[in-house]
């Protein structure tokens, strides 16, 4: 018997007749399963508990119960939120007598989910059009076939009308067709400074410094690079270039000396202006530079190696060359920086024909047809050319504010009076919430023209609503392309709603300009009210992007026919309005949807509590991003307030899952995408939650848990010297030593220093000191007696612990501290004034306090950094931050099987593993004294599951010939932890252990663990600028991180590389100071982000990459070189065991790369040279030669040691 049921698709309840719904049976001859080889059972993932098979194919009942078959539920698709069924459409097209077989299937599209696309073979003449109609006439509009459309601009202009003349030539004949070329009246006013340049100054000045610059060398072709706040002369400037062939391009004022030297070596600059804020800077990026730049500057007086702007104002004008032969189509007259919000600005080259075309219609430019305009530009953007020479050509006054200051806004819109005022969306969203808006007269206004950026309804209409005698207009362009559409031709706000919001338009297409909207994937042009990739053709599209590396401007965002890319989200309606939803880059996706920033922030807008709003997708592992807001508010409103007024006005996946934030103001620079990009880990934990309990009470609670307490098995193994210490012997043996401290005056809040090569015992004299609520630090052991003075003194320890070969320099280190320092040692016989921990051990353990108030956040350990930059710091954490670590609970898969490990015995990780292995009941070997040769010996005698290594241990075991000769059936897993190690040793490792996993984990002595692999089956690699890397893994609970840009600090998404910042409850304390009574904490911000100095990035799924240890990167020439990227390049090799590079100091080119290397056959220099030069660019080159090495040296912490690489190489000079 069988029995069926037809289910909802969405909710699953049970349909009735007639009604479609996936079809349900419950029957006795349903399969059993599915075979699987991962399940000792048949596995039943489409049977429920009720034993209903979903089988997969829609249908219905009619009232007499006959079953009706009408799809396969996996050809069905989604449009928006509906199904569709392409059979259904396939049907109706069988009924056109032109059409012979077809078929439909969904195309992906993100806003959409899918379009319904038809594969049609015909039978007789017929068009796209036609078919789409006949399906659009009987079918909803979600069932529609979607046709391409192309939109043109209705005010038409023909692309070989545009005057072929520069465009010094072409404004300056308007202007005296308006007869202002001899007017007194001010042309440009700088509101900064006072400046004002006057239209009758425009021709005579700026031929004068077309003179004064051709007797300084200029020729035609050449740049002038600028950067300054100046803006009335800075126009005359500009003028006087293009004049002479030139061309000019700005640089945002606050930029680095570095990024000034890198866009003057795009253009190959010999020109440069500045004025006396940035000429610091410009001369130091003049300096980095190999050929001669001529310095000009904003000055009132002589400035020293430099040529003043009022110098050349004064010429006599007789060296302006007699004629100069400019090509519009192609010589460039201007390069206008991009905006950076993706990345480092980018050049934008324009040719003299691009910016005619711009002024040749009227309507192309609706700035300028008041008498005056006040402008909140910058001097170096697109806007800034526009307004030099449309006000020219219309006759027009421009007031420029340059720097803007909001409070001072309204001062210069009373004292100036302008007809129009240009405004970014920040300050119009500010304005026309601003109380002074209803309190003055603001008659002499009549257009307020917003661009930058597109603005919201609500803003628009309550400018419309206060000021109803403005207009207010938007214009849309592009650095690219000029100026693509405004509403010159509409009156009043015109919007449209899409997908249930609403938008405002930008009007109609300029002049000369064509239009798409391209599907995001498939690339397929769209119709009116379809949202997609804005694409343009047009005269005025930019001829490329600057390049230090081509001869000619790239091009990579312009197809083979022309059409532009803009990186903006928009459609058309049925009038040909443009509307402009959202820049490309700041959409974010909440699972599988797609996400709006601008959208949520229009509703936030509407919130009469909202002044303004700014919103980013925070990312997080499970969900890719949630979307959290930035508010600046006007009254008291909460954050739960916001959440449910966004919740009831949007779908659940565009709601502020990542909550509200609120700010004094928001980022007013490029977009509000400098906002935080925080990853989280993927099941991020609540510090809360932490246990405020002492170190040794919550890992022995854990132990018992384990029921390890009384345990006769090892828990710690030393190799060196086979002393062992038992499971058993933890608790009474560290109390013991606790007593018999105690009885030594140890108190609490006291350090013990130890150096020692000793392991196993050590750990039980750690774990009395932290009973008793003391602090240990350890050293190196090769250390000198005044580095051990240096250490003792900053944490005035009274206590020492050392061995026989340790102790004459310890002696010698006691002797240079003002203190009595008890001495303590690992020794089998009496030692002079020295306590042996024999006889610690044999104290009878009454002396142990009674009770001992620990304050959890006091120091526990001081873990030494591995000094690679300096001395070593020793980094305090405490006994919270190291329960939290342990807390961890995907530290099981860690400790879970006996461990073996490398590491010294005062890292940040021994006193993981110390706490962990008690917690977790796990057996540790400690090899101590590491030596290569013994290591695979170590691992057959103990046969550990799981073995911990450093990378240089990892780079010599892949490549040993014995790997393939011994049997690791035992072992589980290979932890690679201390450094990164390169894609090419970690492919290695995994095919030649198919059967062992290798992971990698990644942290820090100043935060602990901080991501893993753990989870991942296989490793994760990642190619980033061309090299591959290795990740480390998802994030540990409890921790969150940031990328920031090394250059401006800005936060930045997923693939992009810049400096790791973390905040974790794992955080230290900070570094011990002998100057300070308390920790320093010299990298913690105010809101505990800790700078680590790795670069790295995140990819989209949350898994972190680490590329470089920042102070191991060094300069050749201007250029950053990246140690690290040679080094994994030189790991390629098949010749290459080990690797190390280092930037050899060089007095031409700052540094030379040099490779130190450890070769397992013949290999030559020039060999390694050349292998490295096929695969880099030059400045990442060998110029500094590779030297072969027996061994590599390894530091303190068993890492490369750098430091002592570039000794050898500075030695070796």
């Amino acid at each position: 018997m069988r029995t069926f049921q037809i289910v909802d698709l969405n909710t699953r309840e049970t349909l009735g007749p007639y009604q479609i719904g996936e079809i349900t049976v419950k029957s006795v001859i349903v399969m059993k399963g599915y075979l699987s080889k991962d399940s000792p059972t048949p596995i039943r993932t489409n049977i429920d508990s009720e034993g209903w098979l979903s089988t997969g194919d829609a249908g219905f009942f009619d009232d007499q119960s006959h079953l009706y078959l009408t799809e396969r539920l996996s050809s069905v698709f989604k449009y928006i939120m509906y199904f569709v069924s392409p059979s259904e459409i396939e049907s109706i097209l069988q009924q056109h007598e032109k059409v012979l077989d077809v078929g439909v299937v969904g195309v992906p599209n993100p806003e959409t989910t899918n379009l319904a696309r038809a594969f049609v073979v015909k039978k007789g003449e017929v068009s796209e059009k036609e078919l789409c109609d006949f399906v659009a006439a009987k079918l909803p509009v979600y069932k529609h076939l979607h046709v391409e459309r192309i939109f043109e601009s209705q005010r038409k202009a023909n692309p070989n009308e545009v005057p072929n003349v520069p465009i010094y030539d072409y404004i300056y004949k308007k202007l005296c067709n308006t007869n202002m070329q001899s007017s007194t009246k001010p042309w440009v006013i700088d509101s900064r400074t006072g400046k004002e340049v006057r239209f009758c100054d425009i021709d005579p000045v700026s031929k004068k410094i077309g003179s004064a610059l051709t007797r300084l060398g200029f020729k035609k072709g050449e740049y002038l690079h600028f950067a300054t706040y100046e803006t009335a002369q800075l126009y005359l400037v500009q003028l006087g270039i293009w004049r002479i062939g030139g061309v000019v391009r700005g640089c945002f004022q606050n930029e680095s000396a570095e990024e000034f030297a890198r866009q003057i070596s795009e253009s190959k600059t010999r020109f440069v202006l500045a004025d006396e804020e940035t000429l610091p800077r410009m001369r130091e990026a003049v300096a980095s530079l190999d050929w001669k730049i001529t310095i000009i500057v904003f000055s009132n007086g002589p400035v020293e190696n430099a040529v003043t702007v009022n110098s050349l104002m004064q010429d006599d004008g007789t060296s302006f060359p007699v004629k100069v032969d400019i090509d519009p189509d192609n010589d460039i007259f201007a390069v206008a920086n991009t905006s950076g919000s993706t990345g480092l600005p980018k050049g934008v080259v324009q040719t003299h024909k691009c910016a005619v075309a711009l002024l040749s219609k009227t309507n192309c430019m609706p700035f300028f047809d008041q008498q005056s305009v006040i402008t909140p530009m910058n001097n170096f953007p697109i806007g800034v050319y526009m307004a030099t020479i449309g006000s020219i050509a219309n006759g027009c006054q421009v007031v420029h504010l340059g720097k803007y200051e909001r409070e001072q806004y309204f001062d210069h819109l009373l004292k100036y009076k302008p007809g129009t005022a240009v405004m970014y969306p920040f300050i119009a969203i500010w304005f026309a919430r601003h109380e002074n808006l209803d309190k003055v007269d603001l008659s002499f206004l009549k257009v307020i023209i917003c661009s930058g950026a597109m603005i919201d309804p609500t803003t628009m209409n309550i400018l419309a609503k206060k000021l109803p005698h403005v207009e207010v207009k938007q214009l849309y362009g592009l650095t690219e392309c000029f100026s693509i559409a405004n509403t010159e031709d509409l009156p009043g706000v015109k919007t449209s709603v899409v997908e249930g919001k609403e938008y405002v338009s930008a009007g109609k297409l300029t002049p000369y300009v064509r239009a798409k909207i391209v599907d995001l994937n498939t690339r397929e042009p769209l119709g009116p009210y379809q949202i997609g990739e804005i694409t343009v053709k047009s005269i005025i599209v930019m001829k490329g992007y600057l390049s230090k590396d081509s001869p000619i401007p790239l091009r990579p965002n312009i197809d083979s026919e022309g059409w532009l890319s803009t990186g903006d989200a928009g459609f058309f309606d049925n009038d040909s309005n443009l509307y402009v939803t959202e820049r490309l880059s700041f959409v974010f996706k909440y699972i599988m949807y797609f996400v709006s920033p601008s959208e949520i922030e229009s509703i936030l807008q509407q919130h009469d509590k909202v002044l303004e709003a700014g919103v980013v997708g925070v990312p997080n592992p499970e969900t890719t991003n949630l979307a959290r807001a930035f508010v600046v508010k006007k009254g008291e409103v909460s954050e739960k307030e916001l959440c449910d007024f966004v919740a009831a006005k949007l779908p659940v996946y565009k709601h502020l899952h990542g909550g509200v934030r609120f700010v004094q103001n928001l980022p007013k620079g490029d977009s509000v995408a400098k906002m935080k990009h925080i990853f989280t880990a993927p099941d991020p934990a609540d510090p809360d939650d932490i246990p405020n309990v002492p170190i040794y009470d919550f890992m022995h609670e854990k132990l018992c848990e384990n029921k390890k307490q009384n345990s006769t098995e090892p828990w710690v193994v030393d190799s060196i010297t086979g002393v062992e210490v038992r499971f058993c012997d933890i608790d009474p043996i560290s109390k013991k030593i606790a007593s018999a401290l105690t009885r030594m005056g140890f108190k609490k809040g006291d350090f013990l220093h130890f150096v020692t090569f000793e392991s196993a015992k050590l750990y039980l004299v750690q774990l009395a000191v932290w009973r008793l609520g003391g602090a240990v630090r350890g050293s190196f052991q090769m250390e000198s007696a005044d580095e051990f003075a240096r250490q003792i003194s900053e944490s005035k320890a009274r206590f020492a612990l050392v061995d026989e070969e340790t102790l004459p320099r310890m002696r010698e280190a006691i002797e240079k501290v003002d203190w009595k320092i008890e001495l303590i040692i690992f020794s089998n016989h009496a030692i002079e004034q020295a306590t042996t921990v024999e006889t610690l051990m044999q104290d009878d353990g009454t002396a142990f306090p009674s009770k001992i108030d620990i304050d959890v956040n006091s120091a526990m350990y001081v873990a030494n950094t591995s000094g690679s930059t300096g001395l070593p710091k020793g980094v305090v954490q405490t006994y919270k931050s190291t329960v939290a670590s342990i807390c961890n609970p995907k530290h099981k898969y860690f400790f879970r099987e006996t461990i073996m490990t490398p590491m010294n015995n005062f890292p940040v990780g021994v006193y993981t593993v110390t706490v962990g292995s008690i917690a977790y009941g796990c057996k540790v070997v400690h090899l101590g004294k590491f030596a290569r040769e013994e290591f695979l010996d170590h691992l057959l005698k103990y046969k550990p599951g799981n073995v911990l290594i450093y990378p240089f241990i990892a780079n010599w075991l892949a490549r040993d010939e014995r790997l393939d000769k011994v049997d690791l059936s035992f072992l589980k897993l290979l932890v690679c932890g201390g450094a990164i190690i390169d894609a090419t040793t970690m492919g290695l490792l995994t095919k030649k252990l198919p059967a062992i996993r290798v992971t990698q984990i990644y942290g820090m002595s100043e935060s602990t663990t901080l991501s893993s692999t753990e989870e991942q089956t296989e490793v994760r690699l990642k190619e980033n600028e061309g090299e591959w890397w290795a990740s480390t893994g998802k994030l540990t609970p409890f921790v969150k991180a940031m990328i920031v840009d090394l250059t401006t600090g800005e936060s930045l998404g997923p693939n992009k590389k810049g400096e790791v910042k973390i905040l974790s409850p794992m955080t230290m304390k900070g570094y011990l100071s002998k100057d300070s009574p308390t920790p320093i904490k010299p990298n913690i911000d105010s809101e505990g982000w800790l700078s680590t100095g790795d670069v790295g990035f995140f990819d989209e799924e949350g898994n972190l990459y680490i590329t470089e240890r920042l102070s191991f990167v060094f300069k050749y020439f201007m250029y950053f070189v990246s140690p690290t990227e040679i080094e994994s390049v030189l790991q390629k090799h098949e010749k290459v065991v080990e690797a190390g590079v280092v930037g050899v100091p060089h007095p031409e080119s700052t540094n030379l790369a040099r490779a130190y290397v450890v070769k397992n056959g013949e290999v030559s220099d020039k060999d390694l040279i050349d292998f490295v030069a096929q695969r880099l660019p030059s400045y990442k080159h060998l110029h500094g030669g590779v030297r072969f090495v027996q061994k590599l040296p390894i530091g303190r912490a068993g890492k490369l040691d750098r430091a002592e690489l570039k000794r050898m190489a500075i030695d070796e000079k």
